[in-house]
């Protein structure tokens, strides 16, 4: 059966019949009920009933007229609308109560009786005053209770798990669905350099006595490497050509050789020597050697060669310069992570559909490989590294977490209250715990909740008895709703075996 309208429309002292159709014009949900006022100025004229008849047609939903006067009552339904003496007779009359049927005959037997009435009518209205009654010693009489039960927001947490191994939604252990998002990217950064070293700055200069012991002459190229006993090399300035060594003549004297003497008929060779221009292979102060400490002439085709410096080589310098160290290393590495955590959340942000959260603590971020471009103890002012990142969290669709949330707010209300129908509000979910495949969240909701009325316990209380002891007896109640009124219908009844109770709010 259709409900009549949340918003009835009120037909007070200061309205016309203009005014009166403009409040037809934006009826409650359902059918629309118009409430007259006992001093509506209106309602004495036929026509506003006939005006409503009309609305009533144009809407396609009946008129419901609601009013306390018998006579305007009489007037709406002989326009053929529905007309009821009070809200809680519309009540009884759209729900089909078995009560409606006495009651609509007593009204109608009011209506009937009214001054106006013509004189043909009496016997009609005698009989149904004897119907009358007989309906309103044992049916009619109603007493009805009107109860305030106040709405109030209420607050509490729920735990909803997400587990990315379950499809959908499972009720019973509040556990919704997750999903993996995963993406590879790359990172580059630099960190200024804090080691720093001596290095060449000029190359350490000196002269060379190459020493050929052969009968043949060597040849010695520039460049030719000359080193010392501890491996600082030189190289030789100038091409230069080492003659070969004269031998001297046979030695000649007494028959048995005296020890340390030439044996003679031996003749010993005189080697031949040549002085060569180096410079040292690399700059800077090792450059500089003392006298006799170049040693050895590099290379096979020079082993009839050997080679000393009779002066100090000089002349080298060096400098402080910047170079990659093992901390410089180290922190690059950690600022490439710490800068890979940091844009991992916005890489994966960007990759959560717009019906999806991210849970930020299910985040795993995994370096797959580092580049540097230069190495320890290199000579640079700066070192840039690149890493490649995968990045992998879980999401979950909001829609699964509300419904979760709503659905366990719903099945558990407080004791003796019961969820109101409208929307709650949850907080921004709070992560209790996080791993690659599940995540516990937290959630605070609150939502309004309206106290359970007892109608049974109400009704005993208040069946068979007058109005003031109905009251008495139901002001004694501890309940977390409020007394409204308690009224009789009709107002002569001295008690009532009906009872209805009528929560608002």
């Amino acid at each position: 059966m259709p409900r009549w309208g949340d918003e009835p429309v009120t037909l007070d002292r200061g309205d016309t019949l203009y005014s009166a159709l403009a409040k037809l014009e934006m009826p409650g949900d359902g059918l629309p009920v118009v409430i007259i006022a006992s001093g509506c100025s209106i309602a004495e004229n036929v026509v506003t009933y006939r005006l409503l008849a009309r609305a009533g047609k144009r809407i396609g939903a009946p008129v419901a007229v609601v009013t306390s006067k018998p006579h305007w009552r009489r007037l709406a339904r002989e326009q053929g609308l529905h007309a009821y003496a009070s809200m809680s007779a519309l009540r009884r009359a759209r729900t089909r109560s078995i009560f409606s049927w006495p009651e609509g005959l007593a009204d109608a037997l009011l209506s009937t009786l009214h001054p106006s009435i013509s004189r043909q009518s009496w016997p009609i209205a005698a009989a149904l005053l004897v119907l009358a009654g007989a309906a309103a010693l044992f049916v009619l009489p109603v007493i009805d209770i009107t109860l305030k039960a106040p709405v109030e927001t209420m607050g509490r947490e729920v735990m909803v798990k997400v587990d990315i191994g379950t499809s959908g939604t499972d009720p019973n252990s509040n556990t919704i669905s997750g999903r993996i998002i995963e993406h590879r990217f790359s990172i580059t950064d630099y960190v200024e350099t804090t080691g720093n070293k001596e290095v060449g700055r000029d190359l350490a200069r000196g002269e060379v006595t190459l020493t050929n012991t052969g009968l043949t002459a060597v040849s010695v190229p520039a460049g030719t490497l000359v080193t010392t006993a501890s491996g600082i090399r030189f190289g030789t300035t100038a091409p230069v050509t080492v003659g070969a060594a004269t031998p001297s003549a046979p030695v000649t004297g007494a028959a048995t050789p005296i020890v340390g003497t030439p044996t003679p008929g031996v003749a010993r060779p005189q080697a031949a020597s040549a002085v060569a221009t180096v410079v040292a292979m690399d700059p800077g102060v090792q450059g500089k050697v003392p006298a006799r400490a170049i040693v050895r002439v590099d290379g096979d085709a020079f082993r009839t060669l050997t080679v000393a410096n009779e002066l100090p080589i000089s002349g080298g310098s060096g400098t402080k310069a910047r170079t990659a160290s093992a901390d410089d290393i180290a922190r690059l590495k950690e600022t490439l992570f710490q800068k890979a955590q940091s844009q991992s959340l916005s890489e994966l942000n960007l990759r959560v559909k717009q019906s999806e959260s991210l849970i930020p603590h299910s985040m795993q971020v995994a370096i797959e490989g580092q580049e540097n471009d230069r190495q320890q103890d290199e000579e640079c002012d700066r070192i840039k590294g690149t890493v490649y990142v995968l990045a992998r969290a879980m999401s979950f669709a909001n829609q699964d977490l509300n419904a979760a949330v709503e659905r366990d707010w719903r099945k558990s209300p407080p004791k003796g209250y019961r969820p109101v129908q409208g929307g709650i509000q949850l907080s921004p979910p709070e992560v209790m715990e996080a791993d690659s495949r599940t995540a516990s969240l937290k959630v605070r909701v609150s939502g309004q909740s309206e106290p359970v009325v007892d109608t049974e316990r109400l009704t005993d209380l208040a069946r068979g008895v007058s109005t003031e002891e109905a009251k008495s007896r139901l002001s004694r109640l501890e309940v977390p709703y409020k007394l409204v009124s308690v009224a009789m219908w009709p107002e002569w009844a001295p008690r009532a075996f009906r009872v209805e109770v009528h929560p608002v709010q």
